[in-house]
C-alpha cells in the first residue's frame, strides 16, 4: 500500500526507470482524460471573430523526456489560441474570469493520482 505523495512520487520514478511501457500507457490515460475535461471545463464563444474557439484547439503533444527516463506529455491549446487562453480563464477588467484551467487541475488531481497509483502497483508486482 502507498502512503502518501512522496512514497507514490518516489514509485512512480522507479516505475519510470524499470518498466517504461506502463509508465506510458498511465501517462497516456491521465493525458487523454485530462485533454477531456479541459475541452467540458473550457467556455465557449459562440461570438468568435477568429472562428477557431479555445475548446477546438486542445493539443497532447508526443512523449517527452525519455532519454533522461522521464515519460511525459505537455496538455494545452495550441499556437493559435494559447495566446489568448488566459483572457476567458483569468478575466479582464469588462469580465470576471472562468478560472477553467485549475478547475481542470483541481478536477483531474485525484483521478490522476489513481491511475498512476494503479500503475506503480501493476509495473512493480505489488
Amino acid at each position: 500500500m502507498v502512503k502518501g505523495l512522496d512514497e507514490l512520487e518516489a514509485n512512480i520514478t522507479k516505475l519510470m526507470l524499470q518498466n517504461q511501457s506502463e509508465a506510458k500507457k498511465a501517462v497516456m490515460e491521465v493525458a487523454e482524460d485530462f485533454a477531456k475535461t479541459l475541452e467540458r471545463n473550457t467556455s465557449y464563444d459562440t461570438n468568435s471573430k477568429t472562428g477557431i474557439h479555445l475548446r477546438d484547439d486542445i493539443q497532447v503533444s508526443g512523449f517527452k523526456g525519455g532519454g533522461q527516463g522521464i515519460v511525459e506529455k505537455d496538455i494545452g491549446f495550441g499556437t493559435r489560441t494559447s495566446w489568448r487562453s488566459h483572457f476567458p480563464d483569468g478575466g479582464t477588467a469588462r469580465f470576471p474570469g472562468k478560472h477553467f484551467k485549475d478547475q481542470t487541475i483541481n478536477e483531474m488531481k485525484p483521478k490522476a493520482q489513481k491511475i498512476y497509483a494503479e500503475a506503480v502497483k501493476r509495473g512493480l508486482g505489488l
